[in-house]
């Protein structure tokens, strides 16, 4: 164990990576490298993590930024980039391919098919202990969180004071 407790702060990343179950936003001809790593029938890409002692699940379903996240997966691969074939993709001319280019395929190629983690509730794999989900719903009381520019990262916007209830439900998870 690294650390304490692991938690995902309204995660701009696929809720795929952590739980292949979690609904999807769209469904593309591409397989989902990030629900199966990277090949048919493979488990997810963070399967197995087991670094932490806790893991919670920050996440705000109405999330600003999180929304134009999901605009950015849905218009992959990014200029330059295709898809070829099952595991392959092209930077130009250059091959990308899994495991060796796993950072710029996901960053640049593959569309992620889920929601992101941050915006997405239930997600399992580590995250789930037993029947019990270890999340924290930012646009529930008492956060209230919505979706205006302000409130992504809004624990880093303000004051302690003015975010007592996070910071409160924080640290009680990390002692």
């Amino acid at each position: 164990m690294l650390v304490n407790t692991y938690v995902a702060m309204q995660g701009a990343l696929s809720a795929h990576c952590y739980d292949p179950s979690t609904p999807d936003q769209y469904v593309d001809s591409i397989p989902d490298y990030y629900a199966q790593y990277w090949t048919n029938g493979a488990p997810c890409y963070f399967n197995g993590i087991n670094s932490a002692g806790t893991f919670v699940n920050f996440f705000n379903t109405n999330d600003y930024a999180l929304n134009l996240w999901t605009d950015d997966e849905d218009s992959k691969p990014d200029t330059g980039y295709s898809y070829i074939s099952y595991q392959g993709f092209l930077n130009g001319f250059t091959p990308l391919y899994f495991p060796t280019n796993t950072y710029q395929i996901f960053a640049y190629a593959d569309p992620a098919e889920s929601y992101a983690l941050g915006a997405q509730q239930n997600v399992a794999g580590p995250f789930k202990v037993g029947a019990t989900y270890n999340q924290i719903e930012l646009d529930a009381a008492p956060f209230n969180y919505d979706a205006k520019h302000l409130y992504h990262s809004m624990e880093f916007r303000q004051d302690y004071a003015q975010n007592l209830f996070f910071w409160s439900d924080f640290f009680s998870l990390i002692k």
